[in-house]
């Protein structure tokens, strides 16, 4: 089981979610589809299966790209980010 407030996870330019042991942790506990390595995102950048009242786990980077072709770019990272931050509640 893992609990969490909030988790970063910097992933670098390693495309396959299965590559990284707690992505693909969390993937298989929580039951996130996976489809050729890449995680299946929203079109919010968020994983659906993770989101509670309250709760959101979301995806920037490269793991995003299931939603935005482009996000393993450092344009894509900053559109992702812009997106999901107030998602998150981040904004500031």
């Amino acid at each position: 089981m893992l609990e969490a407030d909030r988790l970063v996870c910097a992933t670098g330019f390693v495309a396959d979610a299965a590559a990284h042991p707690l992505v693909a942790a969390l993937a298989a506990c929580q039951g996130v589809p996976v489809v050729d390595g890449r995680l299946l995102v929203s079109d919010t950048f968020r994983l659906a299966q993770l989101n509670r009242p309250g709760q959101a786990c979301g995806v920037v980077g490269v793991l995003a790209r299931w939603a935005l072709p482009v996000a393993g770019t450092f344009a894509g990272m900053k559109y992702v980010a812009r997106r999901l931050a107030p998602q998150i509640g981040l904004e500031g």
